[in-house]
């Protein structure tokens, strides 16, 4: 897998992710074929989501997002999955969501 660095054609989610009350975050967003993550950071953790409109997320391709691009081990992360079908892994354990391991969301 490819993922290409689009950031820079999505100012409207960089804006609304970057301001989201934890604080400055760094957000790059990426693309292949139909597949988008936004990943965000700073000093207090990370977050990932991985969406795909038109089909569902594979089990490598999870795996590659969170051990290419957020470079992280799953073991250290928690993750749910959203009311429209997008992944969520974070590296920390602020969340107004649920969270479960990310094997459990593997199966």
């Amino acid at each position: 897998m490819r993922f290409k660095d689009v950031t820079f054609d999505y100012p409207d989610i960089v804006s609304t992710c970057s301001n989201n009350g934890n604080g400055p975050e760094t957000v790059i967003v990426y693309e292949h074929e139909d597949i988008r993550i936004i990943y965000s950071f700073n000093d207090q953790g990370k977050h990932l989501s991985l969406s795909n409109p038109y089909r569902d997320i594979t089990g490598s391709e999870i795996g590659y997002s969170i051990e290419v691009i957020m470079k992280e081990d799953p073991a250290n992360l928690t993750g749910y999955i959203s009311n429209n079908g997008v992944y969520h892994f974070k590296h920390t354990t602020l969340n107004r969501h649920e969270q479960y391991p990310v094997s459990d969301i593997l199966q």
